[in-house]
């Protein structure tokens, strides 16, 4: 609350306290990046998972069904975190991709084999800094026995590249198999998919997973364009506004490979198996930790060769 003069103040003195307490806890409130409009598959202790979705067509006034968008996770000497959008994105105002300062370095680090092990990284997590790629996409929840509140509701997902390949061999098989395939996105003849996860060698697998018998997701139209009308436009994320500037890039990818050590940051990415680009410039890990302006320096040679 505001106050204009001195007798207001004495009067809400407690309102003021209470206000200023407010504003302690907001400020010790852990920001939370968690985008509820997705929806992802929990694990049990053993790192096993079950569900059943329906992929959806495109959402009104949109074309696509799906949205391919590369993007970069992984985590600076100071355990800081890159995650960030990659240009090389293909999208309407870069059809082929385009610059990414985090693509260049890799590309000059891949070509030794002290390179390829930095881009590679060493199984931990965040230390892969090679791009992933997934495929957004929406999704009806038909069971969630972990999270049964998401049952009958509608959601975007973000598929690897391995449940991608499933829903490519399904609508489009190859033409040795005779099969004219299954429309999965269509809301009358596409296919419920069982979502089966796994953990193997500490990694989420879905070469489990598979497909129900072609058939609409409900009989009733009404019900189906009730659904139709919850999903999510993906053109958006193809958007330019989505990706940001290469020079803003190459200053967080500056700032997250020249930190000093902090506390690890709470945000780690989705582990994927997209292959790192080839190229790259001789580049040995050094063990000893440099002054602040050298390792600066360092870095900033890196990101800017």
């Amino acid at each position: 609350m505001t106050i204009s003069n001195f007798k207001d103040l004495k009067k809400n003195r407690q309102q003021v306290i209470d206000d200023i307490n407010k504003e302690f806890e907001a400020a010790n409130q852990k920001e939370d990046f968690t985008d509820n409009t997705y929806w992802y598959p929990k694990v049990d202790k053993a790192g096993n998972g079950f569900a059943i979705v329906r992929f959806l067509p495109p959402a009104p006034n949109n074309k696509r069904a799906y949205a391919p968008v590369y993007s970069h996770g992984f985590k600076g000497p100071g355990k800081q975190w890159y995650i960030e959008n990659s240009r090389t994105t293909k999208r309407p105002a870069f059809p082929n991709g385009d610059k990414d300062p985090v693509a260049d370095m890799n590309s000059k680090l891949w070509k030794t084999p002290e390179g390829q092990a930095i881009v590679k990284g060493d199984g931990s997590p965040g230390s892969k800094r090679s791009r992933k790629l997934h495929y957004h996409m929406c999704v009806y929840v038909i069971k969630d026995p972990a999270s049964p509140e998401n049952e009958g509701k509608v959601f975007k997902f973000k598929a690897g590249k391995k449940i991608f390949d499933k829903i490519e061999a399904k609508q489009k098989p190859k033409p040795e198999f005779a099969d004219p395939g299954t429309p999965v996105f269509d809301l009358w003849e596409g296919a419920n998919f069982r979502l089966i996860c796994k953990t193997k060698d500490g990694f989420r697998n879905y070469d489990d997973s598979e497909w129900e018998a072609p058939g609409p997701l409900f009989k009733d139209d009404a019900k189906l364009e009730e659904i139709w009308n919850q999903t999510y436009g993906l053109d958006a994320l193809l958007e330019e506004s989505n990706f940001k500037s290469y020079a803003d890039l190459q200053a967080r990818l500056v700032e997250v490979l020249s930190s000093e050590a902090v506390e690890d940051e709470d945000a780690p990415p989705a582990e994927d198996d997209t292959p790192p680009f080839e190229g790259g410039v001789p580049i040995k890990e050094k063990t000893t930790t440099p002054k602040t302006k050298s390792k600066v320096n360092y870095f900033e040679s890196l990101a800017n060769d």
